[in-house]
């Protein structure tokens, strides 16, 4: 009889293994279903990259070549408030295009950074 229950134990043990082995398994093929692959989309709110392109002109300064004076230079992208158009572009970058030159610039989320004008034309030192 004791080793009736001695078999008893380790069948009991082996199932107890076999078990936990069938729960991690379908826990672990769980965690890996879902929606599949995520989609990049950008983080920033609608017109938060085109502030935040406008916000770095405004802080930049050329010469107005009328007077002499110094100006910010969103006021040469600005003038008459033409319109402004962001894109998300992927991997964190958004270009953003407009103002009255027509100007293009990369905004980076991960850094809250802004490039250079991208394209022609443009006011110098801007």
């Amino acid at each position: 009889m004791a080793r009736i229950i001695c078999n008893s134990k380790k069948q009991l043990m082996r199932n107890a293994a076999v078990g936990a082995l069938v729960i991690a398994i379908v826990l672990t093929s769980l965690t890996g279903c879902g929606s599949g692959p995520s989609e990049d989309v950008g983080t920033l709110a609608e017109g938060e990259a085109i502030a935040m392109v406008q916000s770095q002109l405004a802080i930049r300064t050329t010469l107005s070549l009328d007077s002499g004076e110094s100006l910010n230079c969103l006021v040469h992208y600005d003038l008459f408030n033409p319109q402004w158009t962001e894109e998300y572009v992927g991997d964190g970058v958004w270009v953003v295009s407009g103002g009255l030159l027509n100007g293009r610039w990369e905004v980076f989320e991960g850094s809250s950074s802004v490039s250079s004008e991208m394209g022609s034309g443009g006011t110098p030192g801007c």
